[in-house]
């Protein structure tokens, strides 16, 4: 399941994500009405409570474009607030409502987690045992020798090193079954050591649905619908289309037209498909310390950080399936927040819970461009029903982490930072002028100035000596933080610390792999939905760069720009820690043609080798 998405500015993430939506977002707050709501209950304020919630929602969907919209709101047992807007089939003229199901994508690991975390109650599965207990015919190659045991602890935290996809076929008409997909691992690369580093993982939990199987004998979609879906009353969700009514399902839209339905190879990753209305029961089942599906222990486990020993990791909080890291910093009595959101290429949604204040929102959406949206409107409902409950104590929070130091930017120490980044929009070269950094960002030149509390703000250049804060730099700051040997470029959501860039140095360039610049055309994508269509290999300054173009039967186009740091004259691993960081490039003789450029399951041929 690929998750694309790009803001305009250089904290484009990649998506899916997934995945951490933290890292570039947010909190919008309506400049008509900047008080809360007020803290009664009553009916009066009830209304006015919705009454903002649905013109914020519609105003957003204005401005974005987004066709169908679900939202449903929960305190404790109660769904205090429900309902769509929009369009479910714009075509066939269907209002969107609280049971129009949306494809969820990555919600659907809460769901897979909290099964495991049955099994493991059951005494079916042990969180710390590897997963080759259960699976001894799960292999992949590795580039670390000595013990590197995968745990189910670490698949369910997206701390096992494994690849964020395997692209070729994920997203395809006719895809492989779990069974077969871990055989295809065989021949690709574990990327780091487990619990080196969180790595968002789509083949990770592809693999935790494998596991599912094997233990319980039963197909990952039929355990679901028998211990998951049918306890918690979830009557219109299932992994997949097969238990979903079509009168309820919501038409995916791609730049505004609608978009080609498709299955999903790692089902237990990101095939569920849902209602809002529905989800509130998963919402319910936290507040309820795990009933109907889990004792409370296993609930708090799932609630529990268990990444305090990862400083790569900074500010990322994981708990098992949940991600913990702070969502609203500015609200001091929030507490602790637990979310999770999902983007497939049609869909994104968004589930966020305050379990002290037994608060939760859930946001689904049918298009493509929706996912800023459902973040801004599940935070900015969630805001107003904690004001509304518990009252408005609102100031800037310290970092929740304590893993790394941030270092002071001081005007005389700003030669520490300059080197060149790795990050989602490539290579960042930063060099040190007097008093601030200057680099160019998707050719645009910008320069960095420190503001004297460690953080630093990006400003677009105009010449020599002038330098302005653009619209859509707006709110965007950076912090430094040096892990051990390494030195990482922070994005802050309030004070929340997010890994951005690793600072990278080159590597010797291999003749084969100097000889590898062109452009690479993918040989087959056998119907995928998804696909890598080609890869552009170039030199830039010192380094040598990877532009992967990924294509769509809706002919959406992506590109990722990968630093590559050759291993050998073969091999060529991707440098920095994230999304598809650690992958694996290798050149290959390649029959009739003169090489062949393997990667993410993908042959590549150079266009004028044919």
């Amino acid at each position: 399941m690929l998750r694309f998405g790009a803001r305009t500015l250089i904290l484009a993430i990649l998506a899916a994500p997934c995945c951490i939506s933290v890292f570039f977002t947010r909190l919008l707050y309506a400049c008509d009405d900047p008080s809360p709501p007020s803290q009664s209950e009553d009916d009066s304020d009830k209304i006015r409570l919705e009454k903002k919630l649905s013109d914020y929602i519609a105003q957003q969907m204005k401005q974005t474009g987004v066709v169908g919209l679900s939202i449903t709101l929960v305190s404790g047992e109660d769904v205090v607030y429900s309902r769509g807007f929009g369009y479910q089939d714009r075509e066939q003229r269907i209002p969107a409502t609280d049971q129009s199901v949306y494809r969820m994508g990555s919600l659907s690991k809460v769901l897979t987690a909290m099964a495991v975390m049955q099994l493991v109650e059951k005494g079916v599965l042990q969180l710390d045992a590897p997963v080759t207990r259960y699976l001894p015919e799960f292999h992949m190659l590795s580039r670390t020798p000595g013990n590197n045991a995968i745990t189910i602890r670490h698949l369910l935290t997206h701390h096992a090193g494994l690849p964020t996809d395997l692209m070729k076929g994920a997203d395809a008409l006719h895809p492989d079954t779990l069974e077969t997909f871990v055989a295809r691992l065989r021949n690709e690369y574990v990327v780091f050591k487990p619990g080196e580093a969180f790595l968002y993982s789509n083949v990770g939990y592809a693999l935790l649905g494998r596991v599912i199987e094997v233990v319980t004998g039963e197909t990952f979609e039929t355990y679901m619908q028998q211990h998951v879906f049918t306890p918690m009353d979830m009557n219109h969700s299932g992994f997949g289309d097969a238990n979903i009514a079509k009168h309820l399902r919501a038409q995916g839209y791609i730049n505004g037209r609608p978009g080609t339905p498709y299955p999903v190879r790692e089902v237990s990753a990101g095939a569920l498909a849902a209602s809002t209305l529905d989800m509130a029961n998963v919402i319910k089942c936290v507040f309820n310390n795990g009933a109907p599906l889990l004792h409370g222990h296993s609930m708090t486990e799932m609630l529990t950080r268990q990444n305090t020993d990862t400083p790569l990791d900074l500010d990322i909080a994981m708990g098992l399936g949940w991600q913990l890291t702070n969502q609203l910093g500015r609200d001091k009595n929030a507490g602790s927040t637990a979310f999770h959101d999902g983007l497939i290429w049609h869909f994104s949604s968004y589930m966020l819970l305050l379990p002290e204040h037994k608060l939760g929102v859930i946001v689904a959406a049918n298009s493509d461009n929706s996912p800023k949206a459902v973040r801004d409107i599940g935070k900015k409902s969630m805001q107003y029903l904690l004001w509304q409950r518990v009252g408005v104590a609102r100031q800037v929070a310290p970092s929740t982490g304590n893993q790394g130091a941030s270092i002071s930017a001081t005007p005389s120490r700003i030669s520490v930072f300059a080197g060149s980044y790795d990050t989602a929009n490539g290579l960042f070269e930063l060099s040190a002028k007097d008093g601030y950094l200057e680099g160019i960002r998707n050719g645009i030149p910008v320069v960095m100035v420190p503001l004297g509390d460690g953080r630093f703000e990006m400003r677009r250049k105009l010449n020599a000596v002038v330098s302005w804060k653009s619209p859509d730099l707006d709110g965007v700051y950076f912090k430094f933080v040096e892990v051990g040997d390494q030195m990482i470029l922070a994005t802050l959501d309030e004070d929340v610390r997010i890994p951005f860039g690793h600072r990278v140095s080159p590597a010797p360039i291999p003749l084969t792999w100097k000889n590898s610049v062109g452009t690479w055309n993918v040989t087959a994508h056998d119907g995928d939905y998804a696909y890598i269509h080609s890869i552009k290999i170039e030199k830039q300054h010192q380094f040598l760069i990877a532009k992967v173009t990924v294509d769509s039967m809706d002919n959406k186009q992506t590109t990722l720009q990968l630093v590559l740091k050759p291993e050998n004259s073969q091999r060529a691993i991707v440098m920095g820690i994230g999304r598809y960081r650690g992958d694996t490039l290798r050149l290959e003789p390649g029959g009739h043609h003169k090489r062949q450029l393997r990667f993410q399951g993908y042959e590549l041929v150079r266009v004028n080798d044919f």
